[in-house]
């Protein structure tokens, strides 16, 4: 599925390099809308009724229980999950991890640590490191 509205949610400093990021999308005009929320201000509503919607998660440790919850609360809606962390073996890299397991068919979550080091996509089973 293709990705027309994009959700970000981020925590702390990682909030202010989303909010950078979503000015920078914005202007390239790559989706048709671009929402930045803290980890706090993210729920269900926020992408339950957005079509082609995407969640983008930034985190430096990976492990913000709230962010965690919105990638579980979008991968059970169906809405493609991109997350970028600082650390490799972080749990929302776990929670990407058990859910695709879990998944029938092939996933669209995908986690990434910042630096590009590693891809886990379960719909290509492929790791990438740089």
């Amino acid at each position: 599925m293709l990705i027309q509205n994009l959700v970000i949610a981020a925590n702390g400093p990682s909030l202010i390099a989303a909010e950078y990021g979503a000015v920078i999308m914005r202007h390239l005009q790559n989706f048709n809308s671009v929402k930045v929320l803290s980890g706090t201000e993210m729920s269900r509503k926020e992408i339950e009724h957005t079509r082609y919607a995407g969640f983008l998660t930034l985190s430096q440790s990976g492990d913000a229980k709230d962010l965690i919850n919105g990638i579980i609360t979008a991968n059970k809606l169906g809405v493609t999950c991109i997350n970028v962390v600082n650390v490799e073996d972080s749990p929302i890299t776990r929670v990407i991890q058990e859910t695709n397991r879990e998944d029938q068919g092939p996933s669209e979550s995908s986690s990434t640590t910042a630096g590009g080091q590693g891809l886990i996509r379960s719909d290509s089973s492929l790791e990438l490191t740089r």
